[in-house]
């Protein structure tokens, strides 16, 4: 049952990609990328306090939706403001960037989840986003 939740997380990042790419031609990268990352952290925080199973596979998706906008828009976002010398190294540092990331919330689930729960581990995993906010 967890995996499906698993597959509409990754649905909504599929579906997600699109949309906010499309939506960031019309209305700029920039607005795009922080409503989809207020989406990512919004869906997070909900789906830690979801009171079934349902609500919890929902704001998962909700989740994968709004990082498909942060995947489709943030590298073009960022790149403009680097200069052309530059941008290699810059994509680079990014992509990097977000291995460490994997490898901190695999730390963070290590941690949390053992001795707080699974609800406070994908709460504090929202956390994140409200710093880009």
């Amino acid at each position: 049952v967890m995996s499906l939740a698993s597959t509409l997380s990754n649905l909504g990042i599929m579906i997600g990609a699109v949309a906010w790419g499309a939506c960031s031609d019309c209305l700029g990268r920039r607005v795009v990328f922080l409503c989809s990352v207020a989406l990512t952290f919004l869906c997070g925080l909900a789906s830690a306090a979801s009171p079934s199973f349902w609500v919890f596979a929902a704001c998962r998706f909700g989740v994968g939706f709004g990082i498909g906008g942060n995947l489709a828009v943030d590298f073009a976002l960022f790149m403009e403001f680097v200069p052309l010398r530059l941008r290699q190294r810059v994509m680079m540092l990014l992509t990097m960037w977000g291995v460490l990331g994997v490898g901190m919330i695999a730390l963070a689930a290590l941690l949390l989840i053992p001795s707080c729960g699974w609800r406070v581990y994908v709460g504090v995993l929202s956390l994140p986003s409200l710093l880009l906010l």
